[in-house]
C-alpha cells in the first residue's frame, strides 16, 4: 500500500513539475514597441528608407535584440521568430521579401552584419532587416505572433521618405478567414505555417549573401587591365587569363589596322580577300578564347611564356608589315 501511495505522489509531482512549464498566454507580449516571448526580447526601434543593391527603394527595419535563452541563437533566426512583415495595399496585403543591399556601404552597416552572426545568452544587439517594398505609400504591417502562431498585436509603419524613423502606431489583428479546425489542429497549422515562413527567409538571405560574396570576389579579382596599345610595358602588364586574351585581340586589331592603311590605295588591294583575310584572324582569336577563355579572372600560371608568345607574335605581324611597305615604296 506505502508503495501505491509512494508511486501516486510521485506522479503528482512530476504532473506538477510538467504543468509548471506551461506557457502563460501572457509571457508573449507587445507594448510600447517591445515584443517579449520567452525566448527573447525585441524592442522596436523605427525604421528608415534607403536603396537596395540594384538602386531600388527598401525600407529597414530596426531592431534591439535580447537573447533570454541559455544557449547561443542565430540572430537572424531569433529575429524572425514570430514576426510577419507585410504590405497592406489596400486591395491586397502582400508578405514583404527581405530585399539585397550592399552591406559595406550602407548606413547600418554594423547593424546588417550582426545578422549574419550568432547572440550569446544574456546579451543585447541592434539589428537591422531590409525589405523590398511593393510601393513606397501603402502602410507596412509588423504582426506579432503568440504561442499558437496567431496574430496578437500588429505594427503600422508608413515607409514615407519624409520619416527618418517611422512614426507608427500598434493597432489589434483581426482574423478575416473563419477556419473550422480544431484549436490544435488551428495551433500546428499556424506554428507549421510560421516556421515554412521563417526558414524560407533564412534560406533566401543566405542565397543573397551567398551571390552578394560571389559578386564582391568577381570585383575584386577583376583586372583593371586595359589593352590601350600593343606595346612591351602593356603585354606585360598582364595578370589573368582574360587580360592575354584581350591583348592578342589588341594585337590582331592593330595589325589589321596597320596592313589595310598599308595597301589602301594600291593595287593589292581587294576588299573582298581583306574580309576573307580579317575573318581568319578572328578565327584565329576565336581558337584562343576555347583554349583560355574558361580560366576567367584566374591569375596566369607561367605568365612569361604568354607574355613572350604575344611580343613574338606582334613583332611577327609588325615585320610582315614592313615588308609590305619596303615593297611598295
Amino acid at each position: 500500500m506505502k508503495k501505491i501511495v509512494g508511486l501516486v505522489v510521485t506522479f503528482i509531482l512530476l504532473f506538477t513539475c510538467a504543468s509548471s512549464k506551461v506557457i502563460a498566454a501572457d509571457s508573449y507580449t507587445y507594448s510600447d514597441g517591445v515584443f517579449e516571448t520567452p525566448e527573447k526580447k525585441m524592442k522596436f526601434l523605427g525604421s528608415d528608407r534607403g536603396t537596395g543593391y540594384d538602386g531600388e527603394q527598401i525600407i529597414y527595419l530596426l531592431f534591439e535584440l535580447t537573447n533570454k535563452t541559455n544557449k547561443r541563437e542565430d540572430i537572424y533566426s531569433m529575429t524572425l521568430d514570430r514576426i510577419s512583415v507585410l504590405q497592406d495595399t489596400g486591395s491586397t496585403t502582400e508578405d514583404l521579401e527581405g530585399s539585397f543591399v550592399d552591406e559595406e556601404n550602407s548606413p547600418y552597416k554594423m547593424e546588417l552584419e550582426n545578422t549574419n552572426k550568432k547572440i550569446n545568452p544574456g546579451k543585447t544587439v541592434e539589428v537591422a532587416l531590409p525589405y523590398d517594398l511593393v510601393d513606397e505609400t501603402s502602410p507596412l504591417l509588423i504582426e506579432f505572433l503568440d504561442q499558437s502562431y496567431e496574430p496578437f498585436s500588429t505594427e503600422e509603419i508608413s515607409p514615407s521618405s519624409d520619416n527618418i524613423v517611422s512614426t507608427s502606431k500598434s493597432i489589434e489583428s483581426n482574423s478575416v478567414e473563419k477556419d473550422e479546425s480544431s484549436p490544435t489542429e488551428k495551433k500546428q497549422k499556424k506554428k507549421k505555417t510560421a516556421k515554412k515562413k521563417t526558414k524560407k527567409k533564412v534560406a533566401n538571405k543566405k542565397k543573397k549573401s551567398s551571390k552578394k560574396k560571389k559578386e564582391k570576389k568577381a570585383k575584386k579579382n577583376k583586372s583593371s587591365f586595359q589593352a590601350k596599345d600593343v606595346s612591351d610595358e602593356t603585354i606585360e602588364s598582364i595578370s589573368t587569363y582574360d587580360d592575354y586574351l584581350a591583348m592578342f585581340n589588341k594585337i590582331v586589331e592593330n595589325y589589321l589596322s596597320e596592313y589595310e592603311n598599308a595597301i589602301k590605295d594600291t593595287i593589292l588591294y581587294d576588299p573582298q580577300l581583306f574580309e576573307e583575310q580579317k575573318a581568319q584572324y578572328a578565327e584565329a582569336v576565336e581558337q584562343q578564347k576555347e583554349e583560355y577563355g574558361s580560366m576567367g579572372n584566374k591569375k596566369i600560371v607561367g605568365k612569361s611564356t604568354l607574355v613572350d608568345y604575344l611580343k613574338t607574335y606582334r613583332d611577327s605581324l609588325n615585320d610582315y608589315i614592313e615588308t609590305v611597305n619596303s615593297n611598295l615604296n
